[in-house]
């Protein structure tokens, strides 16, 4: 994902998390991609983005997940687990998370064959994404 931070503003009925998928989206689009976008029925996933072109899956997590949550993804049948391709030889799945789980995430998906990227917000506001990291 480009690094692109959202303007503070938002829209009235706007959580955090919107927030957060809207800095996602519009990073993309300002790189010429087109995402699609899979908006979570469960609380702890914000959404899934499809980069069909660039054949990556970024899955956006919520800011109040823990260190159990993010084991649990490592599982082999949990949703991660079941979204890998153990066969590619280049990642294209993505967790972007909260910046604050990111030394976990490390120790937790080490090997696993994923990128993470971290997300975290500004005193205005702002959301922004650091660079893709190897997990």
């Amino acid at each position: 994902m480009v690094q692109r931070s959202l303007p503070a503003e938002e829209p009235s009925g706007c959580n955090s998390g919107s927030k957060v998928l809207e800095a996602a989206v519009a990073a993309w689009r300002h790189a010429g991609r087109a995402p699609i976008v899979v908006k979570s029925e469960t609380s702890r996933f914000l959404a899934t983005i499809g980069l069909p072109a660039d054949h990556r899956v970024e899955v956006l997590i919520e800011d109040e997940v823990d260190d159990i949550f993010l084991e649990r993804l490592a599982e082999p049948d949990s949703v991660i687990g079941k979204m890998r391709r153990p066969t590619s030889g280049e990642s294209d799945l993505c967790l972007v998370l909260p910046l604050k789980l990111m030394g976990r995430a490390h120790d937790i998906f080490h090997g696993q064959g994923l990128d993470l990227q971290a997300w975290w917000r500004y005193t205005d506001g702002s959301v922004v994404f650091g660079t893709v990291e190897k997990a």
